[in-house]
């Protein structure tokens, strides 16, 4: 495939004046695909990815990438493995046909994480694509090589709930600290009370 990029540098209206041009839309991605070969296959992410958990489920969604050709339908298959992280647990498993049509040069896998109270620790699964189909192939030079290619998922903590966790504790410590002060002057005024009384004792 072949790629370039279309720049708009000054614009007219009709009557001559120069008009402004929208940053967003100045320029676009031109690609020229080659639809001689039925392509290579890999995932759109590097091959270690990393995303933040949460208490609730959410989808990721991992793009799979069709490059140096799109022709003819192609397929293959995909799962998921578990390592540190548990299918059932952190993860619904999941195993499938990927199907490319005709010039589609992109698809996608959606993998359930399940929500957790993940504050510390990072969970880790892989996703494969395996098994081509229709003359594809993958990209050697991806984690897995020429006969599959591997996704390696790190599931993170939740930021924002480490962040609010970080808080509370701070703050039991702080109360906590206010409480032993308390605490401190409290057995000296004791102390001192029965030193006092002691005493008394002792003259008389």
């Amino acid at each position: 495939d072949e790629h370039f990029f279309f720049k708009l540098l000054a614009a007219k209206s009709e009557t001559g004046r120069y008009v402004s041009i929208a940053e967003k839309v100045s320029s676009a991605k031109i690609s020229i695909i080659d639809d001689d070969d039925a392509g290579v296959l890999s995932f759109g992410f590097a091959d270690s990815h990393t995303v933040r958990g949460s208490f609730n489920d959410f989808t990721l969604q991992v793009p799979v990438q069709r490059r140096h050709g799109s022709c003819g339908e192609i397929k293959c298959r995909y799962y998921t493995e578990g390592d540190s992280a548990v299918a059932g647990k952190d993860f619904t498993s999941i195993d499938g046909v990927l199907v490319f049509e005709k010039n589609q040069i992109e698809a996608v896998i959606e993998i359930p994480i399940m929500g957790s109270t993940r504050l510390d620790a990072t969970d880790r699964l892989r996703l494969f694509i395996t098994e081509p189909e229709g003359g594809a192939k993958f990209d050697e030079s991806r984690d897995g090589g020429a006969t599959r290619n591997i996704l390696t998922i790190m599931i993170g903590p939740d930021e924002e709930a480490k962040q609010s966790m970080d808080k509370v504790k701070a703050a039991l410590g702080r109360k906590w600290d206010k409480s032993m002060v308390g605490h401190a002057n409290w057995a000296s005024q004791f102390k001192d009370a029965i030193s006092v009384s002691g005493g008394d004792d002792e003259d008389e």
